[in-house]
């Protein structure tokens, strides 16, 4: 029997980031080098700390309830400016279905963007009717969609 070395079993390119790097990157990473693991490295290129795929599923084990509360909160109220009452946001097992109405249009699909990037959501149901439409000339009432 052969003995095997570490490089018989290593990854051959060295993958690590920064602490700062987005997490969406580091999935992204952990998927095309095919590796369970990050090392975390801080400007001098110095171990930090590792990060695993289930140290990433923890992101997107967060409750329905905090994501609904941070939808409401960060997304509607603070960044958008809009009455938490206008909109209704369900959420479970990490799926938002927003329904409601907002002032125009072109809102709609920031609406959803910014639901989207909010950690714990794996997808946006897209129930929201507008009140005029500043997108288009002839565009389609909100019942015709």
């Amino acid at each position: 029997m052969r003995h095997r070395s570490v490089a018989d079993l290593m990854t051959p390119t060295a993958v690590s980031v920064q602490r700062g790097t987005p997490f969406k990157e580091i999935a992204r990473l952990l998927k095309e080098f095919d590796i369970s693991a990050v090392p975390v490295v801080d400007a001098a290129g110095r171990l930090i700390g590792i990060l695993s795929r289930s140290d990433l599923l923890q992101l997107f084990l967060r409750r329905d309830h905090a994501i609904q509360e941070e939808i409401l909160e960060d997304v509607v109220t603070r960044t958008l400016a809009l009455s938490p009452s206008s909109l209704t946001v369900e959420v479970t097992d990490g799926l938002v279905t927003l329904s409601g109405t907002v002032s125009r249009r072109s809102l709609v699909p920031i609406v959803l963007r910014l639901c989207q990037s909010v950690d714990g959501v794996v997808d946006v149901v897209n129930r929201l009717d507008y009140a005029q439409d500043d997108v288009s000339v002839g565009a389609r009432t909100p019942t015709e969609r």
